[in-house]
């Protein structure tokens, strides 16, 4: 595949505003075309967060919340994970638009599916040390979610390693770690309002539905848990375009290996 000649001067956001207003002219030119296979991507994490509410035991003491909790975080790590991809897809696609590349999602796909396992090494070291850091009271998990922020755009548009993008998330967040909390807590904050307002709506129909018919409790609860996944990924999915148009304004604005568009997509 012959790789369109990218824009190395493009127009990248540098206020919050810019930021904000790029990624919604994103969303709306682009989302009827990369939701679809976004979301079926993503089925594995929906089922997951479904059979994981399906089977949340009850808490009746200390010891059964600790527990609670462990199953939890093994949880949260294999649902993060399963995301890799599906955002991986988000990562390359909206980078090549930003740079004038006609690029389709099967073609985005492939250059994710390229980097899959290292993409899952990398998600898996994220969370793991978010998770660890989030039971370490709360502060040390937001911390780290901060710095590694940009690990997975460093693996998909730079070919770093995983260690090596573990590192140049660090190093691209330091100078600017107030900024990309802010930035990052008011994103997260506004995906959370949709996901909590259109998915509780929803939510709710299916319970007032399933209360009709003859669901059982496991059928009940694995419908609703797949409902909350279904919206966790949309709301994923805004963060997503968000967070790659930020990688790339933080490295022309640190001028980190500029000028340098994102590595082409290949044979």
């Amino acid at each position: 595949m012959s790789t369109p000649t990218a824009k190395s001067d493009a127009k990248l956001p540098a206020t919050l505003e810019e930021h904000l207003n790029e990624t919604t002219r994103l969303l709306i030119e682009h989302a009827a075309t990369l939701l679809p296979l976004y979301l079926l991507l993503s089925v594995p994490g929906f089922l997951a967060a479904g059979y994981q509410q399906a089977t949340l035991p009850e808490t009746t003491g200390w010891f059964d919340i600790a527990d609670a909790l462990g199953t939890g975080f093994l949880w949260g790590i294999l649902i993060a994970v399963l995301q890799v991809l599906p955002l991986g897809l988000v990562t390359v696609y909206v980078a090549r638009r930003v740079f004038g590349e006609q690029v389709s999602p099967s073609e985005a796909l492939s250059k994710a599916a390229d980097n899959v396992i290292v993409l899952l090494l990398v998600g898996f070291l994220v969370n793991v040390v978010v998770g660890l850091g989030t039971f370490a009271l709360v502060i040390p998990g937001i911390a780290a979610a901060t710095f590694l922020s940009f690990a997975v755009p460093a693996v998909l548009l730079d070919e770093k390693s995983p260690f090596d993008a573990l590192k140049f998330s660090f190093e691209l967040v330091k100078n600017q770690f107030w900024r990309v909390l802010g930035f990052t807590l008011l994103v997260s904050l506004l995906a959370g309002i949709f996901v909590g307002l259109v998915g509780g709506v929803f939510g709710f129909l299916f319970g007032f539905a399933a209360g009709y018919s003859e669901m059982g409790d496991f059928s009940l609860k694995l419908g609703a848990g797949a409902i909350g996944g279904i919206f966790g990924a949309l709301g994923a999915f805004y963060q997503q375009v968000f967070l790659t148009l930020f990688y790339l304004s933080s490295k022309r604005r640190f001028k980190v290996e500029e000028p340098k568009k994102p590595v082409p997509i290949r044979d």
